[in-house]
Parts: structure tokens; sequence; C-alpha cells
């Protein structure tokens, strides 16, 4: 059901919740793992829960917070809402089901850094790997996830924007109680109805507009604490944005708009030249550069802007609606782009109301009346099916999470 909440990430101190699938064959060396990573937890924040067989063996090691059979999973996690799913087994192929069960539910993975396991992790960006042949490590590696280290954005202390209209006399809530935290490298589609504050999130993601409540921390800087002099800096040296109304100056060509924040960043001409052609040459208007945006059409006024957007090789890019004034075949041809600029380490937040588009992310995030409703990961789905699910849950998002999938 995307109505139910199956993952929390830990405030400080509080538990770490770790769900395991148990049977003789993760007990062979997942088991004796866990015992001494829990020798290394002095703070005792370290909580496992096992389901499936041996429960008998398990407690014998002396580290089970609880134990449930493999037909409750949904059930128990949704009570549990563990932080991570742990697979720590010598023949982790053995689990590679509870993945699935794990991404669907949008609760990362902490697993076996060898086989099949590691391979999908890597692949789906969907977790972290743990050194299993050595605690210390490993407990020092599920800290560090916890604090964060590996987070590349963190929208925390619940973000809040209220708008209020001229002389105070209305307040309006676009954002309530939002936090969620992106990997460096990934690429995320945020999905709303219109209004559930989408455009405003990415907004104050990209310094543009500042939260009334909350903290946003971009590679470790809370951005919402940048004073105005530094602020246009920061987004010309870490963002691309790709804005909804394309945002382009008529008085300038689409070279010369492609190329402004090249120009305002010092950028060498010939440097420019060398990045031009490649993109716009990929997006289909080369032959437009010296056109402005008043003699071509809404979907090459697009494809100008998300040109833009990635000639500086940002950090981070963020795209409001980027295939919504594209035909078909335009709109394929951007998000295989898209692809391409991921796979090439740089993260994309994507907002947009195309189940298509946002069936190329890696994952999912939903947006209800200004919150975080649901999130959904790729796992190991291929766009159709990932597009099923995003559908499947869309549905529920208007019909209030009454059905179930």
């Amino acid at each position: 059901n995307a109505n139910e909440i199956y993952h929390e990430v830990p405030s400080e101190n509080k538990p770490i919740k770790i769900v395991c699938p148990a049977n003789h064959i993760n007990l062979m060396k997942g088991s004796e793992l866990i015992k001494n990573i829990k020798k290394a937890d002095i703070s005792n924040r370290l909580e496992f829960h096992f389901f499936g067989n041996c429960h008998d063996d398990i407690e014998k090691y002396g580290v089970n917070h609880g134990t449930f059979e493999r037909d409750d999973f949904f059930k128990k996690i949704k009570e549990i809402k563990p932080s991570f799913v742990g697979i720590f087994s010598i023949w982790p192929e053995t689990f590679c089901h509870t993945l699935t069960e794990a991404w669907s539910c949008g609760i990362p993975v902490i697993g076996s850094n060898i086989g099949v396991i590691k391979d999908r992790i890597l692949k789906e960006n969907g977790g972290w790997l743990i050194d299993i042949s050595n605690p210390d490590k490993a407990y020092d590696k599920i800290l560090s996830i916890v604090k964060n280290k590996d987070e590349y954005i963190k929208v925390q202390n619940n973000i809040k924007k209220i708008y209020t209209t001229r002389f105070g006399a209305n307040k309006v809530q676009a954002l309530s109680n939002v936090s969620f935290s992106v990997e460096k490298g990934e690429y995320v589609a945020i999905m709303g109805e219109s209004g559930s504050g989408k455009t405003t999130l990415l907004n104050i993601l990209a310094a543009l507009d500042k939260p009334t409540g909350g903290e946003v921390l971009l590679n470790g800087k809370n951005i919402v604490e940048i004073n105005e002099k530094e602020i246009s800096a920061f987004r010309r040296e870490n963002l691309g944005f790709v804005f909804q109304d394309f945002n382009l100056l008529d008085n300038f060509s689409l070279k010369d708009n492609i190329l402004l924040p090249l120009v305002l960043s010092g950028v060498q001409y010939p440097e420019m030249e060398k990045r031009l052609h490649p993109i716009t040459k990929r997006l289909g208007i080369e032959e437009l550069l010296e056109k402005y945006p008043y003699e071509v059409s809404g979907g090459q006024k697009q494809r100008t802007a998300v040109a833009r957007a990635l000639i500086s090789r940002p950090q981070l890019v963020l795209a409001d609606e980027p295939t919504g004034a594209l035909d078909s075949k335009a709109a394929d041809e951007l998000l295989q782009l898209f692809n391409a600029v991921n796979q090439e380490g740089q993260t994309i937040l994507m907002v947009t109301h195309s189940t298509k588009a946002a069936s190329h992310a890696k994952r999912v995030l939903f947006i209800k009346d200004g919150e975080v409703f649901h999130q959904l990961y790729r796992g190991n789905m291929n766009n159709e099916e990932l597009y099923a699910k995003i559908s499947d849950t869309l549905t529920m998002l208007t019909t209030g999470g009454e059905q179930n999938e």
C-alpha cells in the first residue's frame, strides 16, 4: 500500500533497526558477524530483527530483538520501520528476493561486499556494502551511513514553506515536514499532483527560495544559510537548473543563452566551443544556434534550456518538468541524455508529471499535501515494470491510499 511508511531514518542517538533474513546458510557467518558488531556497539544503538527459520539459533547469539515469519514480512516491517534491511552471508545469492522486497518498500539495503548482492546494490544504487570479514569496520560503516557521511543532499529537520499574502491576510503552506536524502550520483524523480509542493521544493534545493523552517545540506553545506552575496556564485558553481518556463533571455541568441553560465564563470572561448557542439547536436538544436528564443518552438526552447543547464557540467542537475514541452521523440532523446549524464556521475533531481519520464529514474519520491508520501526504488525493475509501479502509486495518491496493490 503506497500510503504506508515502511522505513525511518534514525535521528541522533535513536535505535538503528536492521531487519535480516535468517536461515542456516545466513547463520554460518552472518550471525557471527552481527554478534561481533554488537560487541563494538558501545552505544547500544543497533537492533537486529530476524525473519524466517532458525529462531533458536539466532537466540543463542544474544543479538535478537525479535523474530517473525517470512509471510509476515510486509506487516512486521510496517511496525518495526527499519533503517535498513541487512543481508550478511557468505552465500548472498540466496537472498536476492529480499532485495526486491526491501526496495519495493523504499528500504535501503546494507549487504555483503561479495557476489550477486554486491553487483545488484552497485548497479541499482540501492544501498551500501559492508565488509563481512571485519566487524569493527562493518560497525563503523553502519554508523557513517546513519551520520549521512555518504549523503550528497539532505533535507532535514522537517522542511516547511509558508507563503504569506500581502499584508499577512492569508497564509498558504506549500511544504510541511519534508525530510529526505539523496546519494551522490542518484537519479531521483519527484512526483505529485499540481499544487502538492514539488516546484517549491525544487526552488528551495536550487537556493532560489528559502524555507520557513528546516535545513538543506548540499555536500555538507547548509544552503539555507548562504548569504545573498554568495548565492549566485554557489548556484553557478554547483547547480544546473532546467526551468518549467525556460527562462531564456529574448535578446540573446540560443547560442549565447547556452554559453551564459560559462561566460559568467570565466571559461575561455575555445573551451566553450568544445563543449557547445556535442551537446547541441545531441539535443537537435545545432542548426538553430543563431536564432532567438521568440523564433523557435516551445520544444526547441526547452532543449536550449537543458543545454544551458548541462554545459557547465554541474554537480547537481535540477529539472522542473523537462519533457513537458517536448514531443514523444524529443522527450525520449532528452531522457536518454539524462541517463547518460547520470551514468557519468552527475546527480539529477527531476520534478515531473510524466510517468514515462519518472520511470527512467533510479528512485521516485511522491509528494502529497506538502509531505513526502511514499517512495519507490527501481531495484531490478526495467522501465516498463517501474512505469507500472508508478502508475499504481499515483492511483493510490488520488484515491487516498485506499487501494492495495
